[in-house]
C-alpha cells in the first residue's frame, strides 16, 4: 500500500473515531436531561414525606406506634413545612379565613413540626406517635412572584392549596 493510501485511511479511521466521540457524547448528554426526576432518587422509608407544590406524599401510608423518625424532603422550588396532628383527615381542621389551619385550635392534638423546610433540603424529627389516624400539612401562607412574575405576586396558602396527606399509625 502505497503511502497516500495509508494517510488517507489514517485520516478516515480519525474521522470515524471523532465522530464516534460525537455520538457518545450527546447520548450522554441525552440520557442526563432525561434522568430521573429528584423524587426517584431519593430512597422511600417509613415515615418520610415528600413536599413539592402543591402536595405532600407520604413515603408509607401505614407506621407502628412510638419513637419514628419523621422526614419531611421538600421537592419543590418553595420553602414548605410539615406539621403532623392527629385527626380523621385534612377537613376535620379548623381553618382561618385565608385557607390556612388555625394552629393555635389544635394544640391538643398537634403532634410535631418541621418548619421551614428549603427547597432541595430535608429536616429530621423524633417524635412519639400513638395508634390513630393522623394528617400531615403544610400551612406556610407566602407569596409567589412577588416581583411581578410568572405568578402575578399571588399569595399561596400551601393547605389550601392542596398540602396535605393523611396517614395511619398503628399499635
Amino acid at each position: 500500500m502505497n503511502r497516500s493510501r495509508r494517510r488517507a485511511r489514517g485520516l478516515a479511521d480519525r474521522r470515524r473515531i471523532q465522530r464516534l466521540f460525537v455520538v457518545a457524547g450527546a447520548l450522554v448528554f441525552i440520557t442526563a436531561a432525561c434522568g430521573t426526576s429528584p423524587s426517584e432518587t431519593v430512597a422511600s422509608r417509613p415515615g418520610q414525606f415528600r413536599l413539592d407544590e402543591w402536595s405532600i406524599g407520604a413515603d408509607r401510608p401505614t407506621l407502628s406506634a412510638g419513637r419514628q423518625t419523621i422526614t419531611a424532603v421538600n421537592l419543590g422550588r418553595q420553602t414548605h413545612e410539615l406539621v403532623i396532628v392527629k385527626a380523621a383527615n385534612a377537613g376535620s381542621l379548623p381553618t382561618k379565613a385565608d385557607g390556612s389551619v388555625d394552629e393555635a385550635q389544635l394544640e391538643r392534638v398537634k403532634v410535631g413540626e418541621l418548619a421551614d423546610v428549603a427547597s432541595g433540603a430535608s429536616k429530621h424529627k423524633v417524635l412519639d406517635l400513638a395508634p390513630g389516624a393522623y394528617v400531615a400539612f403544610c400551612n406556610i401562607v407566602g407569596g409567589m412572584g412577588a416581583d411581578g412574575g410568572m405568578m402575578g405576586g399571588m399569595n399561596h396558602v400551601h393547605f389550601a392549596d392542596g398540602m396535605h396527606t393523611t396517614f395511619t399509625v398503628t399499635a
